[in-house]
């Protein structure tokens, strides 16, 4: 593992109130095997930064580019080598500042602001498209389907005890080119518009774009219904989970019909569990909830040439990625309780920057989670009390044996705290006033 450096062009992903959508350069240093891990770890890093890729120009180890450089002696070659120093296995990609191009030679044409514009721009008819949807985010979504005249498949298998009905919480795979596939129905336009009205939340399906058609994703997608994860991240919950022979991995459900998932997944993915995700698709588009979408309406991965072939198998994880996964929870979580603490800190707290908010929020939760907390609104009252107390109140004996051991559940302990301390803080002011 070494650091690389790119140079590449980036686009503003987020649709602006103007007609043009503004173009960037930037430095980027990663930390990867080889540069084709390189490129897949920048292209995974913009999903969750409000731009796309446009233009890679160049991608090189970084003790090459700065071994050539040494005879210019350059501001920015010494701004290259910092950021190049900035990454480690911990910090995979690091960006550079982004130098906006000229508006003639920048401007790009503005892209759909919406998912179901975006998948009514594809080209369907060379690269079929497909909606997969979330049964579980459904009443009864076979019934919802046929009633809407959608032609569709389940991806579980009907399990005996149903007596053969099919599993209302399935992922249902459903053609979107109904007549050019002989099928009595809608032309394309026509059933992604009537999809969109049928779900509402566009969270709750994931389009697959599938050249090889429509057998080969639902046998793709049937086969990693389940992906395997290592054991030490099931939190004992082992039970009815089939294991590998090693009994060091567990298979769990994959949710590939759930955007929110795979905003969480894909992004976290090395090269190779990323290439098994996709098989035989070209691309996959979704539209998270805000919190997972990095800022944009939706998201749109094209398989890129640089991946290698399929692994034959099922899909795994690894530790790292799950590490991953995880800590990309945690960031959402920390982001909104520097919203909350944003919002309620006094007034005397306003001077904190975003950064000096996280950290503190972070260090509240771990914290927190020390004694017991679970919920959100506890962690945020718990991050609100770390803050004016300027971190004392976590080290405080008796504020910890309160929140740990008092007649109610610790986030219910962390509300009474709260409640009091706000109480004196009133108080207090109260007392200045008069």
């Amino acid at each position: 593992m070494i650091a690389w450096v790119a140079e590449l062009d980036v686009a503003e992903a987020i649709p602006s109130d103007d007609a043009i959508v503004r173009r960037y350069a930037c430095w980027a240093a990663v930390w990867a095997k080889d540069k084709t891990a390189a490129i897949h770890h920048i292209t995974l890093f913009l999903l969750v930064t409000p731009y796309n890729l446009v233009t890679l120009k160049t991608c090189g180890p970084a003790t090459e580019y700065l071994a050539n450089a040494l005879d210019t002696d350059t501001d920015t070659d010494t701004d290259i080598a910092a950021l190049a120093a900035s990454v480690s296995a911990n910090r995979l990609v690091e960006f550079g500042d982004l130098t906006e191009l000229r508006q003639g030679a920048a401007a790009t044409q503005k892209p759909p602001q919406s998912l179901q514009d975006a998948i009514l721009a594809l080209d369907y008819q060379s690269s079929p498209v497909f909606a997969v949807l979330d049964g579980a985010q459904f009443d009864d979504l076979p019934a919802a389907l046929l009633d809407g005249g959608f032609s569709a498949r389940s991806l579980y298998l009907n399990a005996p005890e149903s007596g053969g009905q099919p599993s209302l919480t399935a992922p249902q795979l459903v053609v979107l080119n109904q007549a050019e596939r002989g099928f009595t129905g809608r032309s394309y336009p026509e059933t992604v518009k009537a999809l969109f009205a049928l779900i509402g939340d566009a969270s709750r399906a994931v389009f697959w774009q599938c050249s090889a058609g429509l057998d080969a994703l639902f046998f793709h997608l049937r086969k990693t219904n389940k992906v395997l994860i290592p054991r030490s991240y099931l939190g004992g919950h082992t039970a009815d989970l089939e294991t590998e022979e090693n009994a060091s991995q567990a298979f769990v459900a994959l949710r590939h019909a759930d955007a929110n998932a795979m905003a969480q997944i894909v992004p976290a993915m090395n090269v190779d569990e990323a290439s098994r995700l996709f098989g035989p698709c070209n691309g996959v588009l979704f539209a998270p909830d805000p919190d997972w979408a990095g800022g944009r309406p939706w998201i749109h991965i094209a398989r890129p040439y640089t991946w290698p072939a399929p692994r034959p198998g099922p899909l795994k994880l690894c530790a790292a990625t799950m590490d991953k996964i995880e800590a990309r929870r945690i960031d959402r979580l920390v982001n909104k309780t520097v919203t909350y603490l944003r919002k309620v800190l006094p007034a005397n707290f306003q001077h904190m920057s975003l950064h000096q908010l996280g950290q503190s929020a972070r260090a509240a939760r771990q914290s927190g989670k020390s004694l017991g907390l679970k919920g959100l609104a506890a962690h945020n009252r718990w991050a609100y009390l770390c803050v004016i107390t300027e971190g004392k109140i976590a080290k405080s004996p008796d504020v910890k044996a309160f929140v740990k051991h008092g007649n109610g559940t610790p986030d219910e302990q962390v509300k009474l705290a709260m409640n009091e301390t706000l109480k004196t803080l009133k108080a207090a002011a109260k007392e200045l006033r008069a």
